[in-house]
């Protein structure tokens, strides 16, 4: 089995975890970084994945594994020699995914939160088939051999709560999560970020056990978070946005709390950490009205280690958007010295367009409704720059093939482009179709697309339906 692509897309042990959770008053100190950064597809994780939510899409060399957390649980392949597709699930006599939530069935991983990854020649993954115990688990590339590598009581621990997404990268488990409580009319969270070992190790000049939960930092914050973790190299990088606070002593009322909360500022923080640390190095700071790293599908960290992120924002901010106050979406790159340049930004005179999928070196855009569109034949309009050479470069504008549409049942109510991750010459998607009968709930697709000189062509890697119970 060949190696991952080069170029790119939570719950343990009852410890009590060491906090560095102190909103922070210095300045980026980032200096630049003097350790090679290095892809080794054996033990690196794939940046190219870290905005999936509701899905797993991995691409190794022979085959693309696909998991559908969002509607039934299974993971598919599709290889590409033969154009075969199905439930990675090596037992012929197995009914796979004709039966609903089928355990027995090797493909069935249930619905936790994305972690599907190739690492050391193997498909790892995490799974919860009690809804309480998290269990690590690795399978060979055709399904077989699923082995239980450990089983964690999440328990005490940040990753008890449901928004975890966890990674594997060098030998060490990385996690974020965030914490929700509710009082009275407000809502708070508190964002972790930390690893686990896999084996006994050295982490900030202390020993850590194997399997012990180790925390990186902690964050506060009453806007809702979506914090996300990249890697380069020996390090992890930390994207998100945070206010620091974690009271509220207003008028119980929503009308006052939302009013007193759009006071508040937010800071906007990338952080960069490896294990030989004992705090994360702050490279990009910034106290902003609005939040700028809170969408998951607008973050991303290079193969070199640089960070870059979007930011989607009305002409006039103090005014809804509309015909005459379109969105402009500004793509950020942060240098080492923690500063921020523009590296593209959307024309308002185009109208609104926003970022649908962002890589390494390439952008995706589009002012189409992506996600909730009413109309079998309504169009998605995209653009694909290219931006890692001198000046960006369009590589593709125009219509988002959807072909396999068109054999799709009459009475659809909606479609979701529900996820993406793009490269230089691959765009991938997975939608879902919204009918809301009995006998046919919902279908769903993962889709490919070539980019080419002569446009995009499509593939469907994977797709079927679910009925209601």
């Amino acid at each position: 089995m060949k190696k991952v692509m080069m170029i790119i897309l939570a719950g343990l042990l009852a410890l009590p975890l060491l906090s560095c959770g102190k909103k922070p008053e210095q300045q980026p100190t980032a200096v630049p970084s003097e350790k090679p950064i290095v892809f080794d597809p054996e033990t690196d994780y794939d940046n190219r994945y870290g905005s999936l939510i509701s899905c797993d899409m991995l691409e190794t060399e022979d085959a693309y594994y696909l998991h559908n957390r969002e509607t039934n649980g299974f993971l598919y392949y599709y290889d590409n020699a033969s154009g075969e597709s199905g439930v990675l699930c090596p037992r012929p006599e197995c009914v796979h995914d004709a039966k609903r939530e089928n355990r027995e069935c090797t493909g069935y991983l249930g619905y936790d939160y994305p972690s599907l990854q190739y690492y050391q020649g193997r498909l790892w993954f995490f799974e919860s088939p009690n809804g309480r115990m998290l269990r690590l688990c690795h399978m060979n590339l055709d399904g077989s051999e699923k082995t239980l590598v450990h089983e964690f009581d999440p328990t005490g621990t940040p990753l008890e709560y449901g928004n975890r997404r966890m990674y594997i990268h060098r030998g060490m488990i990385y996690y974020t999560t965030f914490n929700q409580t509710v009082s009275g009319a407000a809502i708070f969270h508190r964002i972790y970020y930390g690893c686990i070992p896999m084996e006994d190790t050295t982490i900030g000049g202390k020993k850590v056990r194997a399997w012990e939960c180790y925390s990186i930092l902690e964050r506060d914050t009453i806007h809702m978070p979506q914090p996300s973790m990249y890697f380069a190299g020996d390090y992890c990088y930390m994207l998100y946005d945070y206010d620091g606070v974690a009271d509220y002593d207003g008028a119980n009322t929503e009308e006052d709390y939302y009013a007193w909360k759009r006071t508040l500022p937010v800071t906007d923080e990338i952080d960069r950490w490896d294990p030989t640390m004992t705090e994360p190095e702050i490279i990009y700071q910034s106290e902003e009205t609005y939040p700028m790293l809170f969408n998951y599908r607008g973050k991303y960290v290079s193969s070199d280690g640089t960070p870059y992120f979007v930011s989607t924002q009305t002409l006039d901010p103090e005014q809804p958007e509309g015909e005459d106050n379109p969105s402009v979406t500004r793509l950020y790159r942060v240098e080492k010295d923690g500063s921020r340049t523009t590296v593209l930004e959307t024309d308002p005179a185009e109208g609104s367009l926003y970022s649908f999928a962002l890589g390494d070196g390439v952008i995706v855009l589009t002012g189409a409704p992506f996600m909730n569109l009413t109309s079998i034949t309504e169009p998605v309009d995209i653009r694909i720059v290219r931006f890692d050479g001198d000046e960006p470069e369009v590589i593709y504008e125009g219509p988002l093939p959807l072909e396999y549409r068109s054999g799709l049942r009459i009475g659809i109510k909606h479609m979701r482009l529900e996820e993406s991750w793009v490269d230089g010459d691959t765009l991938m998607i997975f939608g879902t179709e919204y009918y809301g009968k009995k006998d046919y709930y919902r279908s769903w697709h993962f889709v490919k697309y070539d980019i080419t000189p002569d446009g995009l062509r499509e593939t469907v890697l994977s797709e079927g339906f679910e009925v209601q119970f």
